[in-house]
């Protein structure tokens, strides 16, 4: 499969030659490392349009040195079409991308029948393993709970004697036991008649066994517990209300200092929210229509290479100027690189010292007024000024101040 890279888009800064059949283009400076590895199909369309077949051509890029691809023409059952300046260039999901991943989706395969069985009987011999060994651990463990009920009526007989409250209570902790005893036999027994409940009676009797060591814990403790937490509790009472006495008091001096806190803290608010209010009215915001007076606006002033071609970026320069001391020749001026909006205004200057013969991008219109045709030279300077209008996505041509002096 070929390599994949995200936002691998740019324009042709350099066509093939011929147009229709050279085999290497330039795109914008910068660009080439944004693409993925070659080899890869990239799609090629006309400037400021959606790619479709009457339009567009499927290339295949076999290289990149820096910003110029190397390419093989007509891939994917299109048509080599002329390749012009300011196309579009650009990785995309073509019909090739998508039956790669149905091959490579079709060469998957899945566990066979028999494999699966085989690890289906060693999971159920360990299950039969498991369910021996708990069968094992509940009958030892019913064993030790009918040596701890002997035990605990031992223990009740003898409490019966010395404090009838602790005898009732013994009581009915020895028939709670019990009652949990039966459940103990039940389960075990279930755990013997059914594999499907494992998991189930397991959690049940690790409940049980909590619950008889809580009950032996408590028997044992029961007696001094209860006389202790009589005189504690007495003692307690007696604390207890003293504090609250203590502490309504309290509460009632805070609250009446909360009180007139919260009234300060009220009119402090009062005094903020009017404040603020009038801050608001008086601020400037992104999308209001405060009048500014005294405030000067600087232009963003774009300084353009002393070469043969100019690439203006309107998103960073309200002005883009180039002092051009090339030989006389042809002066391209490349497409907007920016994302510019409707209205805005775009002024290009031009000091250049020989004559340069103007070779506009499809971007740039003239109406009325044609495009300017060259520079003065003679280290004068030239300004044509622009308006975007984003319903044809042109720069319009507004007029030209020429020939002004340089120095």
């Amino acid at each position: 499969m070929d390599a994949h890279k995200n936002f691998a888009y740019t324009t042709v800064l350099v066509a093939p030659v011929p147009a229709t059949s050279g085999t290497s283009l330039t795109v914008q400076v910068g660009r080439g490392p944004s693409f993925p590895a070659t080899p890869f199909n990239a799609v090629v369309c006309v400037a400021g349009a959606l790619p479709v077949n009457t339009n567009s051509e499927i290339v295949r890029v076999t290289n990149i040195a820096g910003d110029v691809l190397t390419i093989v023409r007509a891939q994917e059952g299109t048509v080599a079409r002329t390749i012009l300046i300011g196309d579009q260039i650009f990785a995309a999901i073509t019909l090739k991308t998508l039956t790669d991943i149905e091959d490579a989706i079709s060469s998957f395969s899945v566990p066979s029948l028999s494999a699966l069985s085989e690890a289906v009987s060693v999971l159920s011999q360990g299950l039969s393993v498991e369910t021996a060994a708990r069968v094992a651990g509940d009958n030892a463990l019913s064993q030790a709970v009918s040596v701890l009920s002997q035990a605990l009526s031992v223990e009740v007989a003898a409490r019966t004697a010395g404090d009838n409250t602790l005898s009732q209570a013994v009581s009915v902790l020895s028939a709670d036991h019990l009652s949990l005893k039966n459940r103990v036999s039940a389960i075990s027994t279930d755990l013997a008649s059914t594999q499907t409940r494992v998991d189930g009676i397991s959690a049940n009797l690790t409940s049980t066994q909590t619950r008889l060591d809580a009950v032996s814990g408590l028997v044992s403790t029961t007696a001094s517990a209860l006389s202790a937490r009589i005189d504690t509790q007495s003692q307690a009472i007696s604390v207890v209300s003293q504090a609250l006495s203590v502490e309504t008091a309290a509460r009632i001096a805070a609250d009446n200092t909360l009180s007139q806190g919260v009234s300060v803290l009220s009119q402090q608010v009062s005094a903020l929210s009017q404040a603020h209010s009038a801050l608001s009215a008086a601020a400037v915001t992104l999308t209001g229509t405060q009048t500014l007076t005294n405030k000067r606006i600087t232009k963003k002033i774009q300084t353009a290479a002393d070469a043969a071609s100019i690439s203006p970026n309107t998103d960073t320069a309200d002005i883009t100027y180039q002092l051009n001391t090339q030989a006389a020749g042809t002066l391209s001026i490349n497409a907007d690189a920016g994302t510019p909006t409707n209205g805005q205004a775009w002024l290009l200057k031009i000091k250049s010292t020989n004559i340069q013969t103007l070779a506009w991008a499809t971007q740039y219109v003239g109406g009325t007024l044609s495009l300017p045709i060259a520079t003065s030279g003679s280290s004068k300077i030239d300004y044509f000024a622009f308006i975007y209008d984003t319903v044809a996505s042109k720069w319009d041509y507004t007029g030209t101040g020429t020939g002004f002096p340089g120095s």
